[in-house]
C-alpha cells in the first residue's frame, strides 16, 4: 500500500485540463489536414474550370469548421474548468492506493474507485495522472514525491495493480 499527502493548486488543475484534451473528442475538434487535402483534392476534381471558386469554398469551409472547433473547447473548459469548481477542487489531498483499490480523499471529498481493466496511468514531465476509469482522473504532482526514484515505484506498483487486474 502506497500513501500519499500533497496540496493541489489550481495550476494543477489547468495542466490536467492540457492533458485530459489529448484524449478528448469533439466533433470537428479532431479534423486534420489529411482530411482537408482531401476535401480540396475533391473539389478540385469535380471544379472544372471553377479553380479560384473552388479554393475560396475550400478557405472558408476551413475557418468556420476552425471557429466551430475553437468555440467548443472553450464552452468545454469554461464548464469544466471555471475558477469556482478549481477552487472547490484545489487543497490538501491524501491518495491511498492498494492493490484492490485507490482512494482520494480531500476536504470536498471522499472516492474509492476499484482497478479495472481500462484504468491507466500517464507520468508526465510534471505530474502523475492516475485514471483510474476513463472519465476520473487523480492528479498528483511531481512535487509530491520525495525523489524520482519515490515517483518511479508509485508508477510501477500502479502498472502492476493494473496489470494484476487485466489477468
Amino acid at each position: 500500500m502506497l500513501n500519499l499527502d500533497y496540496s493541489l493548486t489550481q495550476s494543477d488543475f489547468l495542466t490536467q485540463q492540457a492533458f485530459e484534451l489529448r484524449f478528448l473528442r469533439l466533433p470537428f475538434s479532431g479534423v486534420t489536414w489529411v482530411v482537408w487535402g482531401l476535401f480540396f483534392a475533391a473539389l478540385l476534381l469535380v471544379s472544372g474550370d471553377a479553380f479560384p471558386n473552388v479554393l475560396l469554398v475550400a478557405f472558408i469551409a476551413f475557418i468556420i469548421f476552425q471557429a466551430v472547433a475553437l468555440l467548443q473547447r472553450r464552452l468545454w473548459l469554461r464548464c469544466n474548468y471555471s475558477a469556482e469548481r478549481l477552487r472547490g477542487l484545489a487543497d490538501e489531498q491524501h491518495v491511498e492506493i492498494t492493490e484492490e483499490h485507490l482512494r482520494e480523499t480531500a476536504p470536498n471529498r471522499d472516492v474509492t474507485w476499484q482497478w479495472q481493466d481500462y484504468s491507466s496511468i500517464h507520468d508526465t514531465p510534471s505530474h502523475v495522472f492516475i485514471k483510474p476509469t476513463p472519465i476520473n482522473t487523480v492528479i498528483i504532482p511531481h512535487s509530491a514525491f520525495g525523489s524520482d526514484a519515490a515517483r518511479s515505484e508509485l508508477v510501477s506498483f500502479v502498472k502492476a495493480c493494473i496489470e494484476k487486474k487485466k489477468t
